[in-house]
């Protein structure tokens, strides 16, 4: 929920909307992504998920992946995007996390944050 918080503060000027259906997909793809780590990675079922949404919207945006370290790095390194900087009538976003714990106290952080405009 911080982060979704601070995108809205980074967008102050701007009124933002969340696409919660499109939050849900991705988070599924997020999932995925870290099984192909091992892997497993079926580019053909993301694209099938995806599809749908991309019928409806251009979606820009992109996956990142970190350790966790703490939450400010995590933080810059979304807002280095720019995807927050998306303009437009009728912008939404749509953001997703998953969280994947490792040995040793290792975590990776998945992070999908993207803009939607209507087709």
């Amino acid at each position: 929920m911080a982060l979704r918080n601070h995108v809205m503060v980074w967008r102050k000027r701007f009124r933002t909307t969340w696409n919660r259906h499109c939050g849900q997909v991705l988070r599924k793809i997020l999932s995925k992504m870290e099984q192909s780590r091992i892997g497993i990675f079926d580019e053909d079922e993301i694209q099938s998920e995806l599809h749908p949404i991309l019928n409806v919207y251009k979606m820009c945006g992109f996956p990142l992946s970190t350790a966790y370290s703490e939450i400010n790095s995590i933080l810059e390194m979304v807002f280095a995007t720019g995807v927050h900087l998306a303009e437009g009538a009728g912008v939404e976003f749509a953001l997703a996390v998953h969280v994947h714990p490792y040995p040793q106290n290792v975590v990776a952080v998945w992070i999908y944050i993207a803009s939607l405009h209507k087709r």
